[in-house]
């Protein structure tokens, strides 16, 4: 049943003791039937009351909609044809019959059965439900099981018999058309829980669910990582995992990433990315969840980076990424270099706890002049610091963004352009070109078998010298283009080129061939035999004409005589790299080297056959390229533009130009300035061309590009002046207090802070947002709210208050300053940052685990079991519980049920239903009572039972287990009736009560006991209002009898005589006989005072 295609979850219960029935499992199974089972399955031993583990009476369930199917492997379970004279019923009965609870349908034997033939039909029952028959009705299920088994035995077939369906054939058991997977909060959890810096790297638990058809096709589930800091590198995680049947969890291990995960991390996750599989609803499939990665790490935030200050002096502003950090130890560097090695460099170390963090340079700041400051945790382990850096420049009455230094270039965007630290230059990045060349001595391979090929395209093919030609072919590439040397014909020589080389085509060839031998090495067409001394002299002039630096790739022609060359010409080699003078005759080669930069690489046959192949590359420069500023802004109003750069070049034939991007506030981008050339070095007026309100930010980029030399243009500054915006942190450093880490439940937790404008500019008012997560995962929002504007380098305080009432366990008070406008999509207002916007606080909340009491009272007395009572009760129902903070304050705390000889079960009396008779009483703090009164009308006689489950606010029981309800018998008996009134004690000596019972609905209007000597003499009559308070049921008088008569006097030992008379609605009461009538003569009874 858990594979294909019903994909169930299988919960195992088993009997524990040798108890003819286990009821200690019942409330576990209880809690399983409430949450929604699809099917149980029973075996064991049962009759036709019950199974030998206790699985609840039905009226206990609270399963409405959601009812099991029963399969019971046992012993007449299934009989539901017999009747019984006491109008019990069974078990099957009991479970189906019962409304809007129990089962849905009940499949059991009606006679004995043994183990074989139940095990041969509930296996073919579930390989039939839950795979071959999916979906359908119980009835054909239980058709098609009885065709599977019922030829094998006489067992088998007497099984198929006697297995009986309670229930309706037609219903089908929980079964869907499609699967349907789904995440929600509670699909995700971490470990460790609470991931901080402290960790390198956490598990991301993400729990796949299934609740339809379970089928066996595969999908892909992504979980994109988007981190706080650099919002612009997202991490995707994809993984193609088997169809989930019930439930299925990826583990992902993903780095803490110190540098940019810091924060609130975003997590998109989406399950069956490509709707591969059809489902019954694809819009649970997608999940968005948060992550708040804690660190006592800070960040510079104020200056922001690449800002441009207006004073000479400024206090610089940094945040710890957890708000709540605790007290810890910080150290701040300044310097006007990123190596913070010079000697203008100052360093402080202050100890403070988390929030905005604040240091004040001694210097004073230069004009025009960049400077570099960083942060950091102090170091305590040899990992060293982790710094955080930002830089600014000063520039006299200014405020803006500025890049102006070398080092401020560095984490630019670079497209085909390299950043070179040490150099402090700009370069384009190299350019590999694959060349590829095979060789070989014809015939060994055929002559357009040789060829050279660039970047897999073929470059030259053949020799020039031909078939049997004996020499070396060059090939020579430019280190800064690599374009390829080329050999020109030479107009007034046949088959010669321009180094008087063997050139055998009318248009250029970059094949480059001497000879190395007279023997057949004249070029075609010319007669004149060419001495070998010549053909080595023109090689070594050749080799002497490449300029150093430059590539050349050498290759054999035919037997090449290489063990034949004169010195000068080995030499000539030696300046590539490669001693060929123990190379022998007759094989083939190719060497490839540059000029006296040394060797790269070479290959050579062993013999004249073999043919040899070089793969490798020329390694060059691009020409051109872009650098990409960051993000600029966001700006209340851009005012100007300015840039400027050089060329490395004495003769630059260079091409550049800026373009100006502006950015939405939904990330959109316009092109506001395309190609602003380099003499065009300043734009005034910036906002008229690129408004603020539509472009809050904007990005530059420079385009460079050089054909010649190929060196980009080298860029100076560039930098765009604006009105800057706020920057506001959540600062407990400024006041923080938090009531409290741990709180009973229903108690309320409260939090001060403060949100600190640490900014020049003023803020708008402050839109706040509140949310707690508890310890399943869940998002309980607390809502918004607007504060007052908060005025620059100034703070305000705010008070967070939230009821605990519906949490448990770890939970997290969540604050998000300046939070997104749901109306817009977009933060509220303007700001540089938001790292420093977000905090969660933790608190755990303690369950109430202590029951409260309850207390029954029938007319304001503790009945026994079996007592009469009033036909016509007021039964208090009242429960206490110690907690001062939960109330019991609504009607769901009580259920009541009653029960008469003629009920089968109890009836549930109905708050909703039954308002008449029913009253509830919610409960004041802080004496937390809460009660219900009971006023039933019993019309008939008899016994009757009532139950009382109660609980508290908490959902603590009254008593530990469900097996504590409240439980009292009570008779009624409507005629109003008397027994004979017996004192008590007989005899006495000092004081004797009245005992006595009364029936019916109504207390006597009239009630009077006489004493009276033997001689009938009246000496004491006690009317009601002397007795005390009666009630209907068994009664012992408060009032004692001490002896004395009706003047005070102490009467004489001795028996006395004593009647009752009493009338309701002007008749005598009648007389209830009991078996203490006999001690009475008409109605007079004898008592003994005794001194």
């Amino acid at each position: 049943v858990k594979d294909t295609l019903f994909g169930g979850n299988v919960i195992t219960i088993e009997k524990t003791t040798t108890d003819p029935i286990q009821i200690n499992q019942s409330d576990l199974i209880k809690a399983y039937i409430n949450n929604g089972v699809s099917l149980m399955t029973f075996f064991g031993h049962a009759a036709g009351i019950g199974f030998d583990i206790s699985i609840d009476n039905p009226s206990e369930y609270n399963n409405y909609g959601k009812y099991p199917f029963l399969l019971a492997n046992s012993c007449y379970a299934g009989d539901i044809f017999q009747v019984t004279n006491s109008g019990s019923v069974n078990s099957s009965e009991e479970f189906v019959l019962i409304r809007d609870k129990g089962m849905i349908g009940y499949l059991a034997s009606v006679t004995p059965a043994s183990e074989p033939p139940l095990d041969a039909y509930s296996t073919a029952w579930y390989n039939n439900f839950s795979h071959n028959y999916y979906g359908e009705s119980i009835g054909l299920v239980i058709q098609k099981t009885i065709q599977d088994i019922q030829t094998s035995s006489i067992e088998r077939k007497e099984i198929c018999l006697e297995m009986t369906l309670h229930g309706d054939p037609a219903l089908s058991i929980n079964s869907a058309e499609f699967p349907d997977y789904f995440v929600n909060q509670k699909s995700v959890f971490y470990n460790p829980s609470d991931v901080t810096t402290a960790v390198d790297s956490f598990d991301f638990h993400l729990v796949i669910a299934n609740q339809g058809k379970a089928v066996g096709d595969s999908m892909i589930v992504t979980v994109r990582r988007k981190f706080p800091i650099d919002s612009a590198n997202i991490v995707r995680y994809t993984y193609r995992i088997a169809g989930t049947k019930y439930r299925d969890t990826i583990i992902i291990r993903m780095p803490v990433n110190r540098s940019i995960g810091v924060g609130l991390n975003k997590f998109n996750i989406q399950v069956d990315e490509n709707s591969e599989i059809v489902e019954l609803d694809e819009s649970n499939n997608i999940l968005e969840i948060f992550l708040n990665i804690k660190s006592a790490d800070l960040t510079p935030v104020y200056p922001p980076e690449f800002a441009i200050v207006s004073t000479s002096t400024a206090k610089l502003k940094a945040s710890t990424y957890y708000p709540f950090t605790l007290s810890k130890t910080y150290v701040f560097e300044i310097d006007t270099t990123d190596k913070f090695n010079s000697p203008t460099k100052e360093t402080v170390k202050t100890i403070s706890q988390g929030g905005v963090i604040e240091w004040q340079p001694m210097m004073s700041f230069s004009d025009s002049t960049v400077y570099y400051w960083r942060v950091s945790l102090d170091s305590t382990t040899a990992a060293g610091y982790n710094w955080r850096a930002s830089s600014f420049q000063y520039i006299l009455g200014e405020k803006g963004w500025s890049q102006a230094h070398f080092y401020q270039f560095k984490n630019d965007g670079y497209q085909f352009v390299k950043y070179k630290d040490q150099s402090r230059k700009f370069e384009f990045v190299n350019d590999v070109q694959v060349i590829t060349a095979q060789d070989g001595i014809y015939p060994h391979i055929p002559m357009v078998e040789i060829w050279l090929k660039f970047n897999s395209s073929v470059y030259s093919y053949w020799n020039c010298m031909g078939e049997y030609g004996n020499g070396l072919k060059y090939f020579v590439f430019d280190p800064i283009s690599a374009l390829p040397w080329l050999s020109y014909p030479d107009p007034s020589r046949i088959n010669y080129g321009t180094w008087d080389n063997v050139h055998c085509r009318s248009y250029p060839i970059s094949a480059i061939e001497f000879g190395t031998t007279t023997t057949n090495n004249q070029p075609p067409g010319n007669s004149t035999v060419v001495p070998d001394s010549v053909w080595w002299q023109r090689n070594a002039d050749f080799l002497a004409a490449v300029p150093d630096d430059y590539y050349v790739m050498v290759s054999s022609v035919g037997n090449s005589y290489v063990e034949n060359l004169p010195e000068y010409l080995y030499k000539s080699f030696d300046t590539l790299g490669f001693n060929i003078r123990s190379f022998q005759n007759n094989r083939a080669f190719i060497l490839y080297g540059r000029k006296n930069m040394g060797a790269i690489n070479m290959v050579m046959g062993s013999q004249a056959s073999d043919i040899v192949l070089l793969k490798d590359s020329i390694i060059t420069n691009w020409n051109e390229g872009f650098i990409k500023s960051p993000i600029i802004g966001p700006s209340k109003k851009w005012n100007s533009l300015h840039w400027k750069q050089h060329s490395l070049d004495q003769f630059a034939a260079d091409s550049i130009r800026l373009q100006l991007i502006g950015i939405k506030s939904d990330g959109n981008t316009d092109i506001i300035i395309d190609g602003i050339p380099p003499d065009s070095a300043d734009i005034l007026n910036l906002n008229d061309r690129m408004n603020a309100i539509i472009y809050p930010y904007c990005q530059m980029i420079v385009y460079m590009k050089d054909d010649s030399m190929r060196t980009p243009a080298q860029m100076d500054r560039w930098q765009i002046m604006f009105e800057e915006v706020p920057e506001l942190a959540i600062d407990p450093k400024s006041l923080f207090s938090f009531y409290n880490d741990t709180v009973m439940q229903g108690d309320t937790v409260k939090m001060i802070i403060a949100y600190r404008n640490i900014s020049d500019v003023d803020a708008d008012s402050l839109l706040v947002r509140y949310w707690v997560t508890d310890a399943q995962q869940n998002i309980i929002s607390l809502g918004s709210k607007r504060m007052k504007p908060i005025a620059k380098n100034s703070f305000i305080i705010d008070s967070i208050y939230t009821q605990t009432t519906n949490y448990i366990g770890q939970c997290y008070l969540h604050l998000d300053i300046n939070s997104i406008d749901s109306t817009t999509g977009y933060f509220d207002q303007l700001e540089v940052t938001h790292i420093n916007n977000t905090g969660d606080y933790p608190f755990y909340v303690q369950r109430d685990i202590t029951n409260p009491l309850l207390d029954v009272t029938f007319d304001g007395i503790h009945i026994l079991d079996g007592d009469i009572v009033s036909a016509k009760p007021e039964i208090l129902i009242a429960l206490r519980d110690d907690s001062k903070l939960r109330p019991i304050s609504d009607t769901s705390s009580f259920k009541v049920y009653v029960k008469s000889t003629k009920d089968l079960d109890y009836r549930y009396v109905s708050f909703s239903k039954n308002a008449d008779v029913l009253e509830f009483i919610p409960a004041e703090l802080p004496d937390n009572t809460g009660q219900v009164i009971y006023r039933p009308a019993f019309t008939d006689d008899g016994e009757y039972e009532l139950m009382v489950q109660a609980r508290d606010a908490s959902f603590n029981q009254s008593g530990k287990t469900n097996l504590d309800n409240f439980y009292i018998k009570f008779k009624i008996v409507n005629r109003a009736t008397i027994t004979e009134v017996m004192n008590w004690p007989n005899p006495f000596s000092t004081k004797t009560h009245f005992v006595f019972t009364l029936t019916g609905s109504e207390l006597p209007d009239y009630f009077m006991i006489q004493i009276m000597t033997i001689t009938g003499k009246v000496v004491r009559e006690i009317d009601m209002d002397e007795l005390g308070p009666l009630h209907i049921g068994r009664n012992i008088t408060e009032y004692a009898w001490d002896g004395h008569d009706d003047f005070g006097d102490q009467l004489a030992n001795g028996v006395y005589l004593y009647r009752v008379v009493t009338r309701l609605n002007g008749q005598s009461i009648e007389l209830n006989e009991t078996q203490v009538s006999q001690y009475f003569t008409k109605s007079f009874g004898k008592m003994y005072l005794m001194r």
